[in-house]
């Protein structure tokens, strides 16, 4: 017997949600680290230490917290629409 589609499309939101909320912690670790060495690698380029590894820092930081920013609205949206 097939489930019903609100019972299937109930099952696989939350697990939706987990996967989103597991990838938060990832992002904000990953971004500004993927900046730092880049700025680090630009910086022994062009000789500017330390200048382009806090750009790229700080370049980073900000992409990962728009990233965690617009997940966390998505998964709320996602809890929202689970609730009606």
């Amino acid at each position: 017997m097939r489930p019903s589609g609100r019972d299937s499309g109930d099952r696989y939101r939350h697990a939706r949600v987990a996967g989103l909320a597991l990838v938060m912690p990832f992002l904000m670790l990953a971004c500004p680290l993927i900046g730092l060495f880049g700025g680090r690698w630009l910086d022994g380029k062009f000789g500017t230490e330390p200048w382009l590894e806090l750009g790229g820092l700080g370049l980073g930081l900000i992409a990962g917290g728009q990233q965690v920013y617009e997940m966390y609205q998505r998964v709320k949206r996602d809890l929202d629409d689970s609730d009606r």
